[in-house]
């Protein structure tokens, strides 16, 4: 039987198309087709066809003013279709809602994937707060999500993520080196949760806790944020949200016992 056979461009068209995809994925607005053009290594001739094509699907819109690009709203279908479909979400978030308003506190769980922290969903009663965003993407070395994920990762896929990591300044606080952020790693393993001591943002701390699956690995993570100053029992609190964690883990099949 005679093969077709594939055409190597075709397939090089899909890299190039979901790394424009990524392009977008930060917080940096606007893109002209020459600067992602120049992103890509592509033509900017190539780089227009592409995102005209993507304007039709609804993944671009291009603003009329500035003739820039920006992501389309079936980004935000798409994204919303991950978190919501997302298979421990009916189990997590009652918890997550409840503990909100126990401890009048911002809560939310995220997931590790593809070397990123996500958040997928969020409870706050504190009126004026402005916590992150649904989705948002979260520094790894300075977030108490990103700390917790990382200190459970196994020991040759941390390593390989550590020395990726940009480890940009937020506050005079954060950890900047690898060997300051392996020393916290240790510490967040030994203690069970990983705390934010306002490595992220000036004036918020924030504490997470693992939540284990069947196969006893981390599946997400559970987290609370707080400003400073702020008169908490901290330990209570700590005490509180590690039983919370294991309740919901058991849930997900987890057991502590090897069977």
């Amino acid at each position: 039987m005679m093969q077709m056979k594939q055409d190597p461009t075709r397939y090089k068209t899909l890299v190039d198309l979901s790394r424009m995809l990524l392009i977008f994925e930060n917080e940096a607005g606007e893109r002209g087709v020459n600067e992602i053009a120049r992103s890509l290594d592509i033509l900017p001739s190539k780089a227009s066809r592409m995102l005209k094509a993507m304007e039709v699907e609804g993944l671009a819109e291009r603003n009329p003013k500035t003739r820039k690009y920006r992501p389309g709203a079936r980004f935000v279908t798409l994204g919303l279709q991950y978190l919501f479909t997302h298979p421990v979400r009916r189990i997590i978030l009652p918890h997550v809602e409840q503990i909100s308003k126990e401890l009048g506190m911002y809560v939310s769980w995220g997931v590790f994937a593809q070397g990123r922290v996500i958040i997928v969903d969020r409870a706050t009663v504190a009126a004026g707060h402005t916590p992150h965003l649904i989705g948002s993407n979260l520094p790894l070395h300075s977030s108490s999500f990103g700390k917790l994920f990382l200190a459970y990762l196994p020991e040759d896929k941390q390593r390989q993520v550590l020395q990726s990591i940009d480890y940009e300044r937020f506050t005079p606080r954060t950890l900047t080196t690898l060997a300051a952020l392996r020393n916290e790693l240790a510490a967040t393993l030994a203690r069970g949760y990983a705390h934010d001591k306002e490595e992220s943002r000036t004036g918020e701390e924030a504490l997470a806790f693992p939540i284990f699956d069947e196969s006893r690995s981390v599946c997400a993570a559970l987290t609370v944020l707080y400003a400073v100053p702020k008169s908490i029992d901290r330990e209570k609190i700590i005490s509180y949200l590690k039983e919370k964690a294991t309740f919901i883990s058991r849930q997900l099949g987890y057991s502590e016992v090897r069977a």
